[in-house]
């Protein structure tokens, strides 16, 4: 039983984190091209 929710708790980990990158990714993303249009 043990392995398994290390399993699950990690694939949720994993899934939550690429989550995490994905938004921080978009939103520098957005705040460089609103950068770029000022200048």
């Amino acid at each position: 039983m043990t392995v398994v929710v290390d399993v699950t708790v990690t694939a949720i980990v994993m899934n939550a984190v690429a989550d995490v990158i994905m938004i921080v990714t978009v939103t520098v993303i957005a705040i460089i091209v609103e950068i770029g249009k000022f200048l």
